[in-house]
């Protein structure tokens, strides 16, 4: 780790339900046209449809003062919508680029609490992170847990390729926080038993 474009890439096949194709055939199809690959991480922002805030945000939304956290070390290259669109822009603009793969990420990557931390920071909200036992927590904070194995990303081909760079972490995450703030999902707030549950537990 972090894995860069010539690492070996997973053999079974992972299909998606949405969109009805497999990554790697996508790749391999436009790879021998001499296309051009972005491999893209958790990317998060504006108009986000997975909500990858929502673990946080569903909770400040809801009024909450705690949240059970698991040891929160996993580390998971993400990127900000905003500087994906900026990565496609200078790939389509470029010339050179025929038959290439190129990971796109952030350079530094925060630990899920971190990031959790700057979510809660961002959306101006009194919320403590308590930290609870990984089997008591609730399903959607599974991430949050004690992960044996990081997914990082190593960007540098197309830093230097590109010359793309990604911007401050904490002005993406307010950027990205203020627009789901003012965008909340459709739903009754969410059940939190299971966070009271996992907060009785201790530590």
């Amino acid at each position: 780790m972090p894995v860069d474009e010539t690492a070996p890439v997973r053999k079974a096949p992972l299909s998606y339900a949405e969109g009805g194709y497999e990554k790697l055939d996508v790749e391999e199809r436009y790879l021998a046209r001499a296309g051009t690959v972005l491999r893209l991480p958790a990317t998060y922002g504006e108009h986000d449809e997975q909500r990858r805030e929502e673990f946080v945000l569903g909770r400040v939304r809801a009024g909450r003062t705690a949240m059970p956290f698991g040891p929160g070390n996993f580390l998971w290259t993400r990127a900000y919508v905003g500087d994906v669109a900026v990565a496609v822009r200078l790939a389509a603009g470029h010339e050179g680029l025929a038959g290439e793969v190129l990971n796109i990420g952030e350079r530094r990557t925060w630990t899920i609490r971190r990031w959790a931390e700057e979510i809660v920071t961002a959306a101006g909200a009194e919320l403590e992170l308590v930290t609870v036992p990984p089997k008591r927590l609730p399903p959607d904070l599974v991430l949050t847990g004690a992960l044996g194995q990081h997914l990082l990303a190593d960007s540098s081909k197309a830093r230097s390729l590109l010359g793309w760079a990604d911007r401050d972490p904490g002005e993406a995450v307010r950027r990205s926080v203020a627009w789901h703030l003012e965008h909340p999902p459709d739903g009754d707030g969410g059940d939190f038993r299971a966070d009271d549950e996992a907060l009785r537990s201790g530590g």
